[in-house]
């Protein structure tokens, strides 16, 4: 179905791209209609007795479209369409560390149990967790939301104002397969934002669902010692969602330190380029914190 010799896709059949409000995927042209089903997915096979079945045509069109699908339900934001865990530069040993993790956990996932990803602004932790959310779709084939806290907050505050209600908003984000919240703690922590978070959290402990996070807190132990980094790392993510939720979290969501200098402190300011990438593999794409 798809030529592996193709220099865009890398014999992937898909693309992906800047689109309006999230990174898109797209089917390369490569991929030629297949004879037998004509581009729909589906074959019919005559059967004994005069029957016949409609059945997933092995030309694997449909298995691609679903993981585009996929992808573009990701929620991914469109600067970070390029996005490759392979690529995040690594520039110390807590760097290094982090990119080794992220790779393993990226070719053999299984079970539960996410990552937290702790560290100051600017040393690439959303490059890493949209990494992973592109793998995760477009190769592992599975279900995931990527948000930012603050817009989630946002999102389901609006919701709320406008009358849907609460399980509604709620249920989609707490139940999804994988769940990646970035920028986790930021906002006023307010009792409701708390309460937001630990029903998420709540649900997905109970229900034994995988959760990746990123944030600008430090990790309780190491908030104390830090010195001479953003002062907003020197407070902890537990002193912002509570005790009760971050028991929870580190359980369900192993935390790592990524340490570094800010990368857009040491970079020129440029505007990405909405061009589809080869296969999401392009040159490294800014990163954010």
């Amino acid at each position: 179905m798809t030529s592996k010799q193709c220099p865009r896709c890398e014999g992937n059949g898909w693309l992906t791209r800047a689109g309006k409000n999230h990174a898109e995927a797209v089917t390369c042209e490569c991929v030629a209609t297949c004879k037998k089903c004509r581009g729909q997915g589906l074959t019919r096979i005559e059967r004994e007795g005069g029957f016949a079945e409609m059945v997933v045509c092995p030309c694997g069109i449909t298995d691609l479209r679903k993981r585009i699908e996929l992808y573009n339900r990701a929620q991914i934001p469109p600067r970070f369409f390029r996005s490759q865990i392979d690529r995040y530069q690594a520039k110390n040993d807590d760097q290094a560390t982090v990119k080794q993790t992220l790779l393993r956990i990226r070719d053999s996932f299984v079970g539960s149990l996410g990552i937290g990803l702790h560290g100051p602004p600017g040393v690439g932790k959303t490059h890493l967790l949209t990494a992973l959310a592109g793998w995760m779709t477009l190769i592992g084939g599975k279900e995931v939301v990527y948000t930012d806290f603050s817009n989630l907050v946002a999102r389901l505050r609006a919701g709320f104002d406008n009358g849907v209600g609460e399980n509604r908003l709620i249920e989609p984000i707490a139940e999804v397969q994988v769940l990646m919240i970035d920028e986790l703690g930021k906002g006023r922590a307010t009792e409701w934002e708390r309460g937001v978070i630990d029903r998420i959290i709540s649900h997905r402990y109970n229900a034994q669902l995988p959760t990746f996070y990123a944030t600008n807190y430090a990790i309780p132990d190491m908030a104390a010692a830090t010195t001479n980094v953003d002062m907003e790392f020197q407070e902890s993510l537990k002193s912002r969602l509570g005790s009760r939720v971050w028991s929870r979290l580190q359980e369900m969501s192993s935390p790592v330190y990524l340490g570094g200098q800010d990368f857009r402190a040491r970079q020129p300011a440029t505007r990405p380029s909405r061009a589809a990438g080869r296969s999401g593999v392009s040159p490294v794409p800014p990163k954010r914190g």
